[in-house]
């Protein structure tokens, strides 16, 4: 059966919840650690090029992931340290990139309508060709992730655009006892790129600004 994005998005939430959760987290650790590193030299976050800053923050969750039994992803490392988080058992990878922005606003891309149909079977189904991604922000005034999501997204050919987001769900952050990755989670992860293909955040190469919102931008 094909399912609508958000009833994809949801379930693949529920299933990998902990897991994602330590991504979240290691997210918002790398943030304020990358923050923390230059405060010196770029005392403005927001002024610390962008390409730049993305490679740190996510250098910083490959170099602190660590594989943990609970795990029901796992993490590859790719060029530029574009992450990628693997499903094996259903064949799926999903992409950590930062949230897609309009071309003509700046402002961060919104929900778009998968516009569902019915099947001849009654099933809520979707046309949209899409990913499952998590998308993450950067809140600019604390130096902290300002959003991290489960999303189906269409970043269009080649990842050329037009970007469409027909649904996400916000990751939940980790409650005190989970595993966090870390030396205590197991064995690091291998911060080195597995392979060289493209860079999964090449819009930063293009001059694209991250997000300078909080979890609820105006």
């Amino acid at each position: 059966m094909n399912l609508h994005p958000r009833d994809v998005v949801q379930e693949i939430l529920k299933r990998h919840l902990n897991t994602l959760g330590k991504a979240r987290h290691l997210l918002d650790e790398g943030i304020q650690y990358t923050a923390a590193q230059w405060e010196d030299k770029i005392p403005r976050f927001r002024e610390m090029d962008a390409c730049a800053r993305a490679s740190d923050i996510r250098q910083y969750v490959s170099a602190c992931w660590a594989r943990s039994p609970k795990d029901t992803l796992d993490l590859e490392v790719r060029f530029n340290n574009g992450l990628l988080l693997h499903d094996d058992s259903a064949g799926r990878r999903m992409r950590v990139k930062t949230r897609p922005r309009s071309p003509k606003t700046g402002a961060p891309l919104p929900v778009t309508d998968a516009s569902p149909q019915m099947d001849l079977f009654g099933n809520v189904v979707s046309p949209a060709l899409y990913e499952i991604a998590v998308l993450w922000s950067i809140d600019f005034r604390t130096a902290t992730l300002g959003a991290a999501t489960l999303a189906a997204v269409d970043f269009g050919i080649d990842d050329n655009g037009p970007v469409f987001i027909y649904a996400e769900e916000e990751i939940p952050a980790l409650s005190a006892g989970d595993d966090r990755g870390g030396e205590e989670g197991g064995q690091p992860a291998d911060p080195q790129p597995a392979g060289f293909g493209p860079t999964d955040d090449f819009n930063e190469f293009l001059g694209d600004q991250e997000e300078d919102f909080g979890p609820n931008p105006a």
